[in-house]
């Protein structure tokens, strides 16, 4: 949206394929960092006190891996096909409050 808003790109695959690129190494690096911290108890499977905490870090670690994935192949072609009209619809009412 910002590309299109205040860049001046038009709505088409090039501009949402940068505009997923950007956005890339800040959710990877999120999703990695959050997965490290887990990784000692991941690693500590049989340990005694990790009964509970063993698969509570199986499950944050698995969401987080499918939602990164998800984030970068997933919500770009969903909003490729189905944002477009919501995105001028926004831009013209936007353009009508500064106006104002």
């Amino acid at each position: 949206i910002h590309l299109i808003k205040h860049e001046g790109m038009e709505f088409n695959k090039q501009t949402i394929i940068k505009g997923s690129q950007e956005r890339l190494i800040p959710v990877l690096m999120t999703a990695m960092t959050a997965v490290f911290a887990l990784m000692p108890i991941l690693m500590s499977k049989g340990e005694p006190g990790k009964e509970i905490l063993y698969p509570v870090a199986v499950v944050i670690t698995g969401g987080l891996l499918t939602s990164t994935l998800l984030d970068i192949f997933v919500t770009p072609v969903v909003f490729y096909n189905y944002a477009k009209n919501a995105m001028t619809k926004a831009l013209k009412e936007g353009e009508k409050n500064e106006k104002l």
